[in-house]
């Protein structure tokens, strides 16, 4: 018996792990002719699926028995769980602060670096231009 419902457990696992956040009742009413099982072994175990990954029922349950209960609404899974699985970032330690100014440093050198060599360049290509003849055009 456990290993029946284990197998079954394991099927809707499948079937339903695309949904993350929203399970559609039609979704909830294909498990029941996709899973060869009795009503009431599915019944349960879609119903502890549900409650074990927290999902809500959007709108109010409506029906006699747990099969139309649990058809009779879609599902959403809490929105403050799904963010709970996501560790937080980690603080700056002082050595990735002391990285960055270093790095701020470097573009702001390399930024001046530049800035004296193109005006070298300018000013090496203006004196080729005032002292240095001409002749590619001249007869």
């Amino acid at each position: 018996m456990k290993d029946e419902n284990e197998a079954i457990r394991n099927q809707i696992e499948q079937k339903l792990m695309h949904y993350k956040t929203y399970i559609p009742s039609f979704t909830l009413k294909e498990l029941y002719t996709v899973i060869p099982a009795s009503e009431t072994v599915l019944n349960e175990e879609i119903y502890w699926y549900l409650v074990e990954n927290e999902y809500f029922s959007i709108g109010k349950l409506r029906g006699d028995s747990l099969k139309e209960r649990l058809l009779s609404v879609d599902w959403r899974r809490n929105p403050t769980t799904l963010f709970q699985s996501i560790p937080p970032a980690p603080a700056p330690s002082e050595s990735s602060k002391t990285m960055a100014k270093l790095t701020q440093r470097e573009r702001r050198l390399l930024n001046v670096l530049g800035a004296i060599w193109a005006f070298i360049l300018i000013f090496f290509l203006y004196w080729l231009w005032k002292h240095v003849p001409f002749t590619l055009f001249k007869p």
